[in-house]
C-alpha cells in the first residue's frame, strides 16, 4: 500500500516550525506502509522551510498548493494508492491514527479522522458517527483513493481542489463532485483516529476574498440545481448551503 501525503504551507514565518513538526510526525507512520510526503512552501524560501519539496515566492492559496503538491509527488514518486491531504497545523496524539484511516478506507470512501472541538470548521465535530454526508466534511485531513483524484484531474483539470477558490469553498465543491460521481455518503469518519487541529488560520496571511469564493460556490450550486435529474441528497445539500452563503 502506497500513500502520497501532501500539504501546503501558506503562512508567515511563524508557521514554519508548526509545519515542520506536522510533516515530521507523519514519518513515524512509515513503519507499516510505504509513504511519500510532499510539502509545498508558498511565500517562503528553501532556507526557511527545509521540508518543502518545492518553494514558491508567491502565495497562490490552499487549493493551488495542494494540487501542486500532488502533481509534484506523482511526478517524482509515481502512482500511489491513496492521497492523504492534510492541513499544516495538525497534531497526531494517537500514533495509530493513519493505520485506522487506512483500514477504514477499504470501504471505498474518503476516510476522515475525528478532530477536537478547536477545529476551524464547525462541521468537523468530535462525535462518533459511522458515516456522514457531503455537507459535513472539511478538508483538514482526508485520505482519498487516488482513482478519485485521477477522475477530478481528467474531467476538471485539477487533482483535488478547484484553484479558482482561493480560500473557502474549495473542499465543498470537491465533495460535491465526488459525491455526484460516486454516490451519497462518500465520507467515513473514523472516531479512534483522533487528531488535533491547532486552529491557526494560515489563509488569513493572504487576505482571502471570501466574497468571491462564496459567489463562485453559489453560482455553481445554482447551476447544479437547474438539473431536474439531480439526486435528492445533493438537492437538499445545495439548498441548505445556499442559505448559509446568503448570510
Amino acid at each position: 500500500m502506497k500513500i502520497l501525503a501532501v500539504t501546503c504551507y501558506t503562512g508567515g514565518e511563524d508557521l514554519v516550525q508548526m509545519t515542520e513538526r506536522c510533516v515530521e510526525s507523519l514519518w513515524s507512520c512509515k513503519s507499516f506502509m510505504k509513504m511519500d510526503i510532499f510539502a509545498i512552501g508558498q511565500g517562503v524560501t528553501r532556507a526557511q522551510f527545509e521540508s518543502a519539496g518545492t518553494v514558491h515566492p508567491k502565495n497562490h492559496g490552499f487549493a493551488w498548493g495542494m494540487n501542486e503538491a500532488i502533481q509534484d509527488g506523482v511526478t517524482e514518486f509515481g502512482r500511489p494508492d491513496y492521497v492523504l491531504c492534510f492541513n499544516n497545523d495538525l497534531e497526531f496524539p494517537n500514533p495509530d491514527w493513519l493505520q485506522l484511516l487506512l483500514e477504514a478506507a477499504r470501504s471505498d470512501r474518503i476516510t476522515v479522522p475525528v478532530t477536537d472541538k478547536t477545529a476551524l470548521h464547525k462541521q468537523a465535530r468530535a462525535v462518533d458517527k459511522p458515516s456522514f454526508d457531503v455537507q459535513e466534511a472539511s478538508a483538514y485531513c482526508w485520505l482519498v483513493p487516488f482513482e478519485w483524484c485521477l477522475f477530478l484531474k481528467q474531467f476538471y483539470g485539477w487533482w483535488l481542489f478547484d484553484p479558482e477558490f482561493f480560500a473557502f469553498g474549495e473542499d465543498n465543491k470537491t465533495a460535491w463532485l465526488l459525491s455526484k460521481a460516486y454516490g451519497p455518503k462518500i465520507f467515513r469518519m473514523v472516531p479512534r483516529s483522533f487528531v488535533k487541529h491547532l486552529r491557526h488560520q494560515t489563509s488569513d496571511v493572504v487576505k482571502p476574498d471570501r466574497r468571491k469564493s462564496s459567489r463562485l460556490l453559489r453560482t455553481f450550486l445554482q447551476a447544479e440545481l437547474s438539473d431536474p435529474k439531480l439526486r435528492r441528497d445533493l438537492r437538499d445539500w445545495a439548498q441548505r448551503y445556499l442559505k448559509i452563503l446568503k448570510r
